[in-house]
This record gives structure tokens, sequence and C-alpha cells, in this order.
């Protein structure tokens, strides 16, 4: 894993989260790199090395409530990855993913990100590059976001701004803007996508935050012609930025601890301890989970109490399983002789 360094003498600011984002997606399939990433969330896991944060960076909490419920932190729940954007001392921007909960990846940015949390950057400025996909939009309404089309672009060849939006019901104030002030201005893309073949395509965009038009220049300025692969994602080098440093939560001793993978799965129930023995658990690293769920789905299950993953019972595959990621002793299998025979005498009384 390649990683840009950032300035550590430089602090970094979650200012707000992005509107729009939802026809940005991601997919990288890399088998020399080990890397399979179809969500913002396994791309931030993957890049980062680290299992998710137990607790949101997001403060929720009714500004009316006291100030001490204010500062704690709730855990996190519903996990999307984040589009924000980042700003620095010196008011350079970044644009980065962190997980956060649904409801506090909010675009309004009624519940903003607050507290420390790291950040994995989608653009690179310096390159004029970015990772993932513009989807393309279904429907003509001029809602801030229509339904997301299957099909993405491979190749821009126009880019044109559009009149002005109507006003939108919300009151918030738009940001930063290409018109220059608190109105939307919605943009096209003319070009061809994965299934259109040679038949030019157009799309509107209802772009708020000027993301989606940002990426699409990028685009157009980097293929000359030539159409985008995603094969290319595998080797964009993003940042890890460590934001909003030093500002943490009340309950910071449970904020800074990393989330268990057990909160993200379906727990078994318990099992007797003959049944257990029987299971055979795998050497799967956490970073590595994503990667063998998709691989044997199905086939694997998360136990709770073990912290391990295990063949279900009648797999075909499980020796393949067992033979790429080595079997795991766990608290069963490393059990004292006297319950291991107990559970043998037991299963032997059972079938005579």
């Amino acid at each position: 894993m390649s990683l840009v360094d950032v300035n550590s003498s430089i602090s970094y600011e979650v200012t707000d989260h992005l509107a729009g984002t939802s026809y940005h997606k991601v997919q990288i399939s890399n088998k020399k790199k080990d890397m399979k990433i179809t969500s913002w969330i396994s791309y931030w896991k993957h890049h980062t090395g680290l299992p998710l944060p137990r607790c949101c960076p997001g403060n929720s909490v009714d500004v009316n409530k006291p100030a001490g419920e204010q500062q704690v932190a709730h855990e996190l729940h519903s996990v999307v990855g984040a589009h924000v954007r980042i700003k620095d001392t010196e008011g350079n921007v970044r644009f980065g993913i962190v997980p956060a909960c649904k409801t506090c990846n909010n675009w309004e940015n009624e519940f903003p990100l607050v507290w420390q949390c790291k950040a994995v950057t989608l653009v690179s400025n310096s390159r004029f590059d970015f990772v993932g996909k513009i989807q393309l939009t279904e429907g003509t309404s001029e809602q801030l976001s229509n339904p997301v089309s299957s099909e993405y672009w491979v190749q821009i060849d126009l880019i044109q701004d559009l009149p002005p939006a109507p006003p939108s019901k919300d009151t918030k104030t738009r940001r930063r803007t290409r018109s220059g002030g608190d109105r939307r201005l919605p943009f096209s893309i003319t070009g061809l996508t994965n299934k259109s073949g040679s038949e030019q395509k157009t799309c509107v965009y209802n772009d708020p935050d000027d993301f989606l038009h940002l990426l699409s220049i990028f685009m157009r300025s980097n293929l000359r012609g030539e159409k985008r692969s995603l094969k290319n994602d595998a080797n964009f080098v993003p940042e890890i930025i460590v934001c909003n440093v030093g500002k943490l939560p009340m309950n910071s001793d449970n904020f800074l601890k990393e989330r268990e993978p057990e909160m993200d799965i379906k727990k078994d129930k318990p099992l007797p301890n003959d049944e257990i023995l029987t299971r055979r658990f795998l050497s799967v690293s956490y970073c590595q989970k994503d990667v063998a769920n998709e691989k044997f789905k199905g086939e694997i299950r998360w136990d709770p109490e073990n912290k391990a993953w295990y063949c279900l019972k009648g797999s075909q595959r499980e020796d393949e399983m067992v033979k790429e990621y080595g079997e795991k002793p766990t608290a069963a299998t490393n059990a004292d002789a006297d319950i291991v025979a107990e559970a043998v005498n037991k299963l032997s009384l059972n079938n005579s």
C-alpha cells in the first residue's frame, strides 16, 4: 500500500458534507494488489488498513440540550462513506471519505463531523485525477437527487453550464459555487458510457457543491480522446489525513476504540461445545474480511465468541478456504483435554 504523506505541521478540518455525490461510485478489482473495493467504506478500510471506528465523528445532538450531552459522541451505526470537504490552515481544499452514520451524513450540515477522524482522499489536485466513476442519472426532474443509473461515463466530450435551477425548498445558504452565489447551477455532460457504444449521450446533474463538475473536468482533460478504464483506479494513491486533531468528546476512551467486526455482522446463536469443536476456523485478518467474504460468499460466517471466521458445514470449498487462509486456533479448539474428552464421550453416547 503506497500512500502520500501529508504535512503533519498543518492542521486539517472537515468543513462540510458534499451534496449530489450519489452519482460518484467506486469499483476496484485487482488480484495482484489484493484489492476488492465495492463501496466507499471498503475503500476507506483498504487504504487505512483499519477497522471502522467505534463512534461517529458527527455531532447529532440537539443544540438545545445541555452542553454535557452535546459533547458525547454516539456509536457508529448505519455506516456510510461520507463525501466531505477538508480544508487546511493554509486554505487548501481536499475531498475525502470519512465513515459516518447515515443520519449524520447530511448535506445540510445539521450534523457536522466535529470529532477527530481519518479521511482518505478522492481527488489529486496536482495530477488532475480522481478515483471512482461518474454514473448517469435517471429521470429529468429538477430535484436535488434523481435515481442513479447503472451506466457510467468512459469518455467526456462536452461539459456545459445550464441556467440556474429554480430556488429549492431548503433555506440552506449554498457554499462556494461556479455561479458565485447561493444558486444551484446545473451542468450537462455529453460523451460515451460503458453501454452506449459509439452513440453519444447527454445527462444533466444538479450539482450544489460543484464536486461532480470538478471530476468531469479532470476526466475530460486527462482522457485526450481516449476512454477511461476503471482498472486505473487501482493505481490511484490517496492521502490519509487526520482531521479535527485533538477535538475529542467527553467519552474519549470509548471514542478512540476500534469497532469490533461483529458489530457489522449478524451474530450466530450460541452453540454447545461439541458442535463448536467440529468447526474449522480460518486465519482471516480484519483487513482481509471483505475480500474473503466476497470470494466465499455464503460459505463462511463470523463467530463472535471466538472472534473468527469459520467454514459453514457442508461447504464444498472448505479445503480451498483452509488452504488459502490456514486454520486459526480458538478458545474452543484449545480447550482443556477434559472438556474435549467430555465432548467426544457425549458424541459417542449419542451415537450408540
